[in-house]
């Protein structure tokens, strides 16, 4: 079973150079990913999984795919807090 993430309908979200603002519109609070959240979010959003994103982090920043996998799923916890 693949999972499919996208973003609540109540969060924008905008990219600056290598970062992500995401603003929840109802509460007015926002979140801002750096590039490493940044480059999972749009992994994940562009339909990869979570073990893609975790791989692309890996190879990109010369982690282990272990903390890779624990980053990623971490910003998705960070992430899921948005939505109230």
């Amino acid at each position: 079973m693949s999972t499919h993430f996208r973003l609540n309908d109540a969060v924008l979200s905008q990219k600056l150079g290598t970062q992500t603002v995401l603003m929840h519109i109802q509460s007015g609070e926002y979140f801002e990913l750096n590039k490493t959240g940044s480059m999972v979010l749009e992994s994940l959003l562009a339909g990869e999984s979570i073990e893609a994103a975790a791989l692309q982090l890996s190879q990109h920043f010369a982690v282990t795919p272990d903390q890779a996998r624990q980053d990623v799923e971490a910003i998705l916890r960070r992430l899921r807090g948005l939505a109230p």
